[in-house]
């Protein structure tokens, strides 16, 4: 297992940290080892490529989890099951709330 040091703000500024971030990012999904989502708190990545999903293909999806799920997986390249659930869920979630 590789080590991984911990950043503080005293040794590097915030363009080296978000860099940092991205890449162990990069490497947890390159590796099907994404971050646990706890309770309703959604990553970033999760509310943007949702947001994609739901902007470009709205009508396609429904209020139902098991059918947002197909439908995640027919429109995006998702590399992990659970990162395509989380997106589904999160769909599921953005379809039921009522339009303002």
């Amino acid at each position: 297992m590789s080590s991984v040091r911990i950043l503080s703000n005293k040794n590097i500024n915030k363009k080296e940290r978000d860099i940092f971030l991205i890449i162990i990012t990069a490497n947890f999904i390159n590796k099907s080892l994404f971050i646990v989502v706890m309770g309703r708190i959604k990553t970033m990545l999760i509310k943007r490529v949702t947001n994609e999903l739901v902007k470009e293909h709205h009508s396609e999806f429904k209020k139902d989890f098991n059918e947002n799920k197909k439908i995640v997986e027919r429109f995006a390249k998702i590399p992990s099951k659970k990162l395509r659930n989380t997106i589904a869920g999160y769909v599921t979630r953005q379809m039921k709330r009522p339009e303002i």
